[in-house]
């Protein structure tokens, strides 16, 4: 197992989630630790912010770690906006 890391999709969206979710569902089973990262990321709506706090439960739940270099305007309003800069998030995401 070894470092890897993954760039978040330009649309996390419903309608793109299945293939999001099984890349890094098969990241996770083969890495020992993830950098995440948001370079790519235009598009994003509550189903895509709950999935990346699922990602964020499981990879603890693992034990893996992860880096969140996450920068994107749009997820840090997502998060504003549903209430979520006190999640999880606050503790692995610099949220302004």
């Amino acid at each position: 197992m070894e470092k890897q890391e993954f760039e978040l999709p330009n649309d996390l969206t419903i309608s793109h989630l299945s293939a999001f979710k099984s890349k890094v569902t098969e990241l996770i089973e083969n890495s020992e630790h993830i950098t995440f990262t948001d370079k790519s990321l235009n598009k994003i709506d509550t189903v895509g912010v709950q999935l990346l706090l699922v990602v964020m439960n499981e990879l603890i739940t693992q034990k893996k770690t992860f880096t969140w270099q996450i920068n994107s305007e749009i997820l840090q309003k997502s998060i504003k906006q549903l209430g979520l800069e006190n999640s999880d998030f606050k503790l692995y995401l610099q949220i302004n």
